[in-house]
Order: structure tokens, then sequence, then C-alpha cells
């Protein structure tokens, strides 16, 4: 599980990779915006 934070310190992308998917989430750092990846 890895995260990326931004400046402010807030985590925008939080990536979860096991073996058979990786699913990576992608939030606004005012988290009025959502979207999650699996492939």
């Amino acid at each position: 599980m890895r995260y990326l934070f931004d400046k402010a310190g807030n985590i925008i992308t939080l990536k979860i990779e096991t073996s058979t998917h990786c699913i990576q989430i992608n939030a606004t750092t005012s988290f009025d915006g959502l979207e999650i990846l699996v492939m």
C-alpha cells in the first residue's frame, strides 16, 4: 500500500497492489472529487 501526499500533507493518491489487482484511489485535496481505478 502506497500513499502520495501533496505539499500540505494531504493524501492525494492511495495505491494498493495485490497479486491479482492494482487499485488506485485518487482524491483531490479538498475531497470534492474521488476517482477509483481497478486494473
